[in-house]
């Protein structure tokens, strides 16, 4: 007997039974996609979070790296300097002592000179 009912009823009525089982459905179905959503957006921020952390991590390698070429180079750059300071100093004592040894092998003999000069810079002495 309820049976009947329930099933005339079902008869009467099957539009507004057939919307709210397909809202039934909706509902649910939002529900479901809306927690596959969230759990996407959670993995999402922890492997940002993750990215970042690495990259944090590059960068401060990166940076360790910068720095110890910076000094090499700062270290490098002092013995180059070191080394032509005392190059220039070398060379200004075996400029003075040249010209000393000028001075005194040809204070006498000019044509000695000329021919020094010639063979040392390629010039021809014209008297």
């Amino acid at each position: 007997m309820i049976l009947i009912k329930i099933l005339e009823f079902g008869k009467e009525h099957w539009k507004t039974l057939s919307i709210v089982a397909f809202l039934l459905a909706i509902i649910i179905k939002l529900g479901y996609d809306y927690s596959q959503m969230s759990n996407l957006y959670q993995t999402s921020q922890e492997n940002s979070d993750k990215q970042i952390q690495e990259l944090k991590e590059i960068y401060s390698h990166e940076l360790f790296l910068n720095e110890k070429a910076l000094e090499e180079y700062k270290e490098t750059m002092r013995q180059i300097e070191e080394e032509y300071r005392s190059s220039l100093e070398e060379l200004k004592e075996i400029r003075v002592e040249t010209a000393q040894q000028h001075v005194d092998n040809f204070s006498g003999d000019k044509e000695a000179l000329a021919r020094d000069i010639q063979a040392v810079f390629g010039f021809k002495y014209v008297p």
